[in-house]
């Protein structure tokens, strides 16, 4: 089995827990209070995880790189508004079995759109066709 299959379902067990704990701080705090709050714990736990890691010096010429400095500061940006949006939905409280999915596939059909023009990423008929059955599988959940 290839590392990258392992890393990924690893990410999407941690996901789902995310998402859980998200539903549970939902219903209690605002919604830029808990991404506040739980990005104090990630911080902690990934400097944790980097040094633990000992990955090696980053040159100083890569952080000075205009598209380096661009990507983290868009990754950022993006993974703060995405938690503080999956809040405010949760604090609607939706069905879980369905918020979930839906918030899956909205990311996982615009990132593989975006892989396929920013990146080169092969768009095979197969492909097209996971990402059909996946959305026919958000809308049987809404029935």
């Amino acid at each position: 089995m290839s590392s990258w299959i392992i890393y990924a379902f690893g990410a999407g067990a941690m996901w789902a827990g995310h998402m859980v704990f998200l539903r549970i701080l939902a219903e209690k705090l605002p919604a830029a209070l808990v991404a506040t709050l739980f990005y104090v714990f990630a911080m902690v736990t990934t400097a944790i995880l980097y040094f633990a890691t000992k990955r090696g010096d980053v040159p100083i010429d890569v952080l000075a790189d205009k598209k380096v400095i661009f990507a983290i500061i868009g990754a950022g940006v993006t993974i703060g508004l995405t938690d503080y949006l999956f809040s405010r939905g949760l604090a609607t409280l939706p069905p879980m079995i369905l918020y979930a999915p839906t918030f899956t596939i909205i990311g996982l059909t615009i990132s593989s759109v975006a892989a396929v023009l920013l990146f080169n990423d092969a768009l095979s008929p197969i492909k097209i066709l996971g990402f059909v059955l996946a959305m026919a599988g958000v809308a049987l959940l809404a029935r």
